[in-house]
């Protein structure tokens, strides 16, 4: 199970021992599929948080993450190789709305990045919204 702080990841990512969402891409009988799954509205992560994403499968995947409020570059965060049975990690997401896509090596052409960006699933990509908030610490007590 998925520990959670304040609704934020808290498990360690391989980088080191900040919070981290760690999904696992497996597949099942709808095809490539995210563990833990997005949901409704996505994932959310804190600021100063990050993804660690790792393949079940023994193929190549590339990964597509784009911060869908930025229009530099097409919003592009990083757009790489997920080796078969490899992991990769993002251990640290400023805020904002991102929108993470997997999809199949095809020709060995991951900089091109998955074929839509908008998170609406088609056949050969499975789509989720990362959603990175500021978190808001704790209230401390004053102890006089």
């Amino acid at each position: 199970m998925q520990r959670t702080d304040g609704g934020c990841a808290v498990d360690p990512c391989m980088a080191g021992d900040a919070g981290c969402l760690e999904l696992v891409v497996e597949t099942g009988n709808a095809g490539k599929r995210f563990d833990p799954g997005p949901g409704a509205k996505g994932w959310t992560v804190c600021s100063g948080q990050g993804i660690e994403i790792t393949s079940d499968l023994g193929k190549d995947l590339c990964i597509d993450l784009r911060d869908v409020r930025s229009t530099a570059d097409g919003g592009v965060v990083s757009l790489t190789k997920l080796r078969g049975k490899g992991s990769w990690a993002a251990p640290d997401l400023p805020s904002g709305e991102y929108c993470l896509s997997i999809c199949d090596d095809k020709d060995d052409h991951c900089s091109q990045g998955c074929k839509a960006s908008d998170c609406v699933t088609d056949d050969q990509t499975i789509r989720g919204n990362l959603d990175v908030v500021t978190k808001v610490p704790e209230p401390t007590e004053d102890p006089d």
